[in-house]
């Protein structure tokens, strides 16, 4: 009934907030916003790196969320303090896609989302925050009811997946899955803690698609997917396995390991661990942006710019910061955090 309840409220306040955008541009950043298509169909990069990722000789290692592919996942964030106090505390629901962008100002005062705070696995697993990304309760599985509200919401499977679902990165992912050659060299790593087989149960919804199923795609195997949701910070985590797999790249006579995710977070942390082991291998690193172009750190390159004094990590940071304070955000993102913000505000 809470769930319902807080769910009702989220798509209300989600009309109310695109009503009063006007308004709710009081919450904005203040920095110029760009416009450009938000079509996943479109590549995120150059057509010389693109062809390089599409290659035979390139292995990627693919986050899940945003990256790949979108889905209407939710978070639950709770007012400050009831969670502890109240037996049936209230909760805020935000998208993965919003929570990954805007957790920096949960609890910061400034904005509306300074009322919530996270509650994480090590408070609560089952009933906090990223209860929707976890092990299903009662023989549920969170992920396969989010991929059938994305491809199959009336019943009946969708000719084709809406664009609203599909990430910057998604064509690469489905092209590469679906040829031999190329098959082999992907791999996804995950910030979702649900178990593998709930994981692979939604991607094989996803395989029957038409649009999907016609290019080869077919489900992941357990071996080539791995999963730290709940298990500790996730930027460690990744940081560490990505160092796995760029050798087992390297073992396997691949040319490029290449590794797109949209958390910031997770791309400083990977350059910082990928830079202080030997790196048989060339190294990109990519920042996925939706709404604008997505940023590629080639290590190779970093490391012949590095300065006198200057770390690769201050170097990574500063070329990060700068194309963050040249762009800023899109239009795609004012909207959305002005409709959060109202949404927030009224809650």
């Amino acid at each position: 009934m809470l769930f319902h309840h807080a769910l009702t409220r989220l798509n209300l306040f989600s009309v109310l907030g695109f009503a009063t955008l006007t308004f709710s541009l009081t919450f904005t950043l203040a920095i110029p916003s760009r416009t450009l298509a938000n079509d996943a169909s479109s590549e995120p990069l150059p057509k010389e790196q693109m062809t390089r990722l599409y290659s035979p000789k390139t292995f990627v290692v693919f986050d899940w969320d945003d990256n790949i592919f979108k889905l209407p996942s939710w978070n639950a964030l709770f007012e400050k303090g009831e969670f502890a106090s109240t037996p049936d505390p209230r909760v805020f629901l935000i998208t993965s896609t919003e929570f990954s962008r805007y957790r920096s100002e949960f609890g910061v005062s400034g904005t509306p989302l300074s009322r919530f705070e996270i509650i994480g696995d090590n408070i609560d697993p089952i009933n906090g925050t990223f209860r929707f990304s976890r092990p299903g309760q009662n023989g549920r599985n969170y992920m396969l009811e989010d991929m059938i509200r994305a491809v199959s919401p009336n019943g009946e499977l969708v000719p084709t997946i809406s664009e609203e679902y599909k990430s910057p990165f998604f064509d690469l992912y489905i092209e590469r899955e679906g040829k031999v050659e190329t098959r082999e060299a992907n791999r996804i790593l995950t910030g979702r803690g649900q178990t593998k087989a709930e994981f692979i149960e939604a991607l094989d919804l996803l395989a029957k698609v038409p649009e999907v199923a016609a290019r080869n795609f077919r489900s992941i195997e357990a071996s080539r997917l791995t999963l730290v949701g709940g298990l500790g910070p996730a930027h460690e985590l990744k940081a560490k396995d990505l160092i796995d797999r760029m050798n087992e790249a390297a073992k396997g006579g691949y040319d490029l390991f290449a590794f797109p995710d949209d958390d910031v977070m997770n791309i400083r942390r990977a350059a910082e661990a990928l830079s202080s082991v030997p790196r048989p291998i060339q190294v990109w690193l990519i920042w996925t942006r939706e709404g604008e172009p997505s940023r590629l750190v080639d290590l190779e390159k970093l490391g012949t710019e590095m300065k006198p004094g200057l770390s690769l990590k201050d170097l990574l940071s500063e070329s990060l910061d700068t194309v963050s304070k040249e762009t800023g955000h899109s239009e795609i993102w004012h909207k959305e955090r002005s409709a959060l913000m109202c949404r927030a505000l009224f809650f």
